[in-house]
């Protein structure tokens, strides 16, 4: 450890006492470590002071003794072990900076030279829809309007690769912390933590903070064991309570066509695949007819005794259902002979390219 403390740098130094830790037979591990504790700390104070924003921040002996330990305890939970595991010394438990959350600090000790240059080649990467939707977002975040996104778009137009990595560089750029996850078990949580700080967060989507989400709800359907077509539909995230919160904004533009290097073939049917995700997601409904035929042993006047809407309702093999819903691009198949001599046959698939209303 001395050796290497001449030309590594603590963090480096504290991998190295985890190796050391796993992978040797330490006799005493604690007096290992109380002996080389002093050159893993080097990095620690600078760090604090960058990420509480405190240029005068002094630590104390102790609490960076108890801080080297927790950097090493994180690196031995990768192995699924622990400092108790491995006989070494436990950090106190009033230290003052064991308690800070150790997401905040990864989250806000970002460096801000590198963000800057890099949010600048982002946003000037950026088309004028995916522009648009980071502008609305972030005058949400900076005048923490606490709004909830959903940005609808399909594979192709650049949510990952430029959208969502220029809002994240952005939002932390401001001294901000920005988390690439939630959900509804987010939600309610947020809502408790804030609440406590103001009642009037408590009954706002997120406590009144800025969520964005994004996906394509024409793609794969949530998966529920043993659940019907209701019990999967109503699950989905447009039928959630969640839904009517959001501002649901598009992104249309397929970004693998702005490359200058494809060839004609593969543009063309990048063209083609492109136009084809924009135009499937519009469909036509036809219903059958909404009356009941008359038969003689009904009386002249007489009305069916089935109500028409359970007419509606019957799905039976055999038997069409009232409500026929079709997109141009989606592929049907004939139940029965139609026009044999034509070739609409029983069996016959096709593509549909022209809907009539």
């Amino acid at each position: 450890m001395v050796e290497a403390s001449h030309t590594a740098l603590s963090p480096e130094l504290r991998q190295l006492f985890f190796m050391i830790i796993v992978f040797c037979q330490v006799s005493r591990p604690s007096e290992f470590f109380e002996r080389h504790w002093n050159i893993m700390a080097d990095d620690i104070e600078p760090r604090l002071r960058r990420v509480m924003r405190n240029p005068t921040l002094t630590i104390s002996s102790d609490d960076l003794r108890d801080n080297v330990l927790s950097l090493i305890d994180d690196l031995l939970r990768r192995y699924r072990t622990s400092l108790a595991d491995k006989n070494l010394p436990l950090p106190r438990s009033e230290s003052c900076f064991d308690d800070y959350d150790r997401m905040v600090r990864e989250e806000m000790n970002y460096d801000r030279d590198e963000l800057e240059a890099e949010h600048a080649v982002l946003v000037h990467s950026l088309n004028p829809q995916q522009k648009s939707i980071y502008k609305c977002i972030l005058t949400s975040v900076e005048q923490a309007d606490g709004q909830v996104f959903f940005v609808h778009s399909h594979g192709g137009t650049g949510k990952t690769t430029y959208l969502w990595r220029t809002v994240l560089v952005a939002v932390r750029l401001h001294g901000n912390i920005a988390l690439a996850i939630a959900s509804p078990a987010v939600d309610r949580s947020l809502r408790d933590i804030r609440g406590a700080v103001d009642s009037k967060f408590s009954s706002v989507p997120f406590g009144g903070i800025t969520v964005v989400f994004c996906g394509d709800t024409r793609q794969i359907l949530p998966v529920i064991p043993g659940g019907s077509k209701t019990n999967i539909i109503n699950y989905t995230f447009c039928n959630s309570p969640l839904w009517s919160s959001c501002h649901v904004m598009h992104l249309t533009v397929n970004m693998r066509l702005v490359k200058a290097d494809l060839d004609p073939r593969t543009r063309d049917g990048l063209e083609k695949f492109a136009r084809w995700l924009i135009v499937v997601e519009a469909s036509t409904d036809y219903f059958s007819q909404d009356e009941v035929s008359r038969l003689s042993t009904f009386a002249a006047g007489d009305l069916s005794p089935y109500p028409i809407e359970f007419l509606n309702t019957i799905s039976a093999p055999g038997v069409s259902d009232h409500r026929l819903s079709l997109k141009v691009g989606c592929v049907v198949m004939l139940l029965r002979n139609v026009n044999q001599m034509s070739g609409l046959c029983n069996a016959l698939s096709a593509c549909s390219f022209l809907l009539l209303s």
